[in-house]
């Protein structure tokens, strides 16, 4: 009966000792995607073109609309509450647009419309998060149009329509003809008070070293657009000419010392996080002073990346996908 009890002791002891201090050690290990990135300064180059004009100013278009040669951009206004009575004359025809659109759209597949107003206001929440305001009022728009119809609304709109319209007549007779400022060439419009332009030409920009360009970012090149009434920015092609340390720019380099021949994504936390595909056409590396610069080439664009001239990028060479787990477990 001793051995017994003894033995049956020990089985316990040995089975606690497994369990309080177990041989494995366990980590919680995750699926994680870890981008390769380079935080670097520099200024987007351009093919641009500014419209000069002054004085109290009221846009037709938008930042990043594309407009053609000859079409009104702005307008000149004798006097400011000329630019009130324009900027109520838009939103008047813009709700009279809203409200005709309701009413030739016919609501055959309400499970469809329903799926289109929640992907709206789903769309309307993520660019009020996102903070791109820019977004807001299209957003908005198709909820309420999307909400219009699922409700029946639509049928009750002809009076509205028609007040909305007399004001509209009012507002523009009030306004007048006041003289319009026209695009002198094709390209995508950008407002004075949006952005900016660099103090140096694009060829200037290009041929300096990599010091040179550090210190040319250093010296804060961007002015303001002043007798301008915005920019033309031609085509959708641009560059970006960036500054980072040596290091850094090693990983826009691939195995042969040559620029990646893959494409990289660039964004501008902050400002544009949209990440845009660009190209390597560029590196030169200054190992003694550790500052390099590079030129990267995008051929796709945005209405909050054509506002930029000077700004800090985020470049992309690549992913890796696994399992994330403590340097100490492995």
């Amino acid at each position: 009966l001793a051995a017994f009890l003894l033995a049956a002791a020990a089985y316990v002891c040995w089975q606690a000792a497994h369990i309080l201090f177990p041989q494995n050690v366990y980590e919680t290990a995750l699926p994680i995607t870890i981008s390769d990135t380079i935080e670097a300064d520099g200024v987007l180059l351009f093919d641009e073109t500014c419209i000069s004009g002054s004085g109290n100013l009221g846009y037709l278009v938008s930042d990043g609309e594309r407009v053609s040669a000859g079409t009104a951009v702005a307008e000149l206004y004798t006097d400011a509450n000329k630019a009130v009575l324009r900027q109520q004359l838009t939103q008047l025809t813009s709700q009279i647009d809203l409200l005709q659109r309701s009413q030739n759209t016919a609501a055959t597949q309400l499970d469809g419309l329903l799926k289109e107003r929640s992907g709206a206001l789903y769309d309307l929440l993520d660019a009020l998060d996102t903070a791109q305001y820019s977004d807001v009022d299209e957003s908005t728009d198709a909820y309420l149009l999307a909400l219009w119809i699922t409700t029946g609304d639509t049928a009750g709109f002809a009076d509205q329509i028609a007040l909305l319209a007399q004001q509209a007549q009012t507002v523009q007779a009030q306004l007048g003809n006041p003289t319009q400022i026209a695009a002198p060439t094709t390209g995508y419009f950008v407002r004075a008070a949006s952005s900016g332009r660099l103090n140096a030409g694009a060829a200037d920009i290009l041929a300096q070293s990599p010091e040179q360009l550090k210190a040319y970012l250093d010296s804060d090149p961007e002015m303001p657009l002043d007798g301008c009434v915005g920019k033309l920015v031609a085509g959708f092609s641009w560059q970006y000419a960036g500054a980072c340390s040596a290091k850094q720019a090693e990983k826009l380099l691939g195995a042969d010392g040559k620029p990646l021949r893959t494409a990289v994504e660039i964004s501008f936390p902050g400002q544009s996080d949209a990440a845009l595909r660009a190209t390597v056409s560029e590196v030169t590396i200054d190992a003694e002073k550790d500052v390099a610069r590079f030129v990267l080439q995008c051929n796709s664009i945005n209405g909050d990346v054509l506002c930029l001239n000077h700004a800090h990028a985020r470049i992309s060479t690549g992913e890796s996908t696994g399992l994330r787990v403590p340097a100490a477990a492995v």
